[in-house]
């Protein structure tokens, strides 16, 4: 991945020109997309919770999902990619669709009971720490905090087995964890999710090229 890559066009592209839905956001399969919103769904209980970010929310999937699941729940969901929230919109959910970037979060403080960003630091090339400070800025003390990324210690990498994606960017999970907990998060759980079955299955970390962090913001 090249410091230029213009993700906005990129993904305004895949949303004008491809017909298969996980294409249109640029995830490798639709078990690919899928499992790391079971596995945040299996994990997070937003019973109760009032009010929900989704960060790069591309075109709705994950919000069909909760809506169903959480009637009740208010739910707010940003991306760079105003073609990507026309195809969202479509839907017809009660969801409330904003332009916005995990660098710039157009809400207020400590207005969100829970916070999810699956894959946009994948095809992120900001500054990391800003975009968590930026993250846990909206979120309210006590507040859910889940992020999906590529792990740069998955053991396929390390064997040569499997070849990192030079568009993507690779983190490694233990200083994601050291990072968030200087942001005053307490990380609850960490692992990697597999999309060999669609409903996501938990590995130990560095298992899979993809892993999840789960965390909590703490009183201040």
């Amino acid at each position: 991945m090249t410091d230029d890559t213009n993700w906005k066009e990129y993904f305004d592209n895949l949303a004008e020109n491809e017909v298969i839905e996980h294409k249109k956001v640029g995830w490798g399969s639709n078990e690919s997309m899928y499992s790391r919103f079971y596995t945040a769904l299996k994990l997070l209980s937003l019973k109760g919770k009032e009010c929900l970010l989704d960060i790069g929310c591309g075109t709705a999937a994950f919000e069909e999902l909760v809506v169903v699941k959480y009637p009740a729940l208010e739910i707010h969901a940003i991306d760079i990619s105003g073609k990507e929230l026309h195809v969202a919109r479509r839907r017809n959910l009660l969801v409330n669709f904003k332009i916005g970037s995990i660098i710039d979060i157009p809400y207020p403080d400590s207005f969100f009971n829970c916070v999810t960003c699956f894959g946009v630091l994948q095809n992120f090339n900001g500054s990391l720490a800003l975009a968590i400070t930026e993250m846990v800025r909206v979120l309210k003390v006590k507040g859910d905090i889940f992020i999906t990324t590529m792990d740069n210690d998955y053991v396929g990498f390390k064997s040569g087995e499997r070849k990192p994606n030079p568009m993507n960017t690779y983190y490694v999970p233990e200083e994601l964890n050291e990072l968030l907990e200087s942001k005053n998060i307490t990380v609850v759980k960490m692992g990697a999710i597999s999309s060999q079955k669609l409903e996501g299955l938990i590995l130990p970390l560095h298992q899979w090229h993809t892993f999840y962090v789960w965390g909590q913001k703490n009183i201040q």
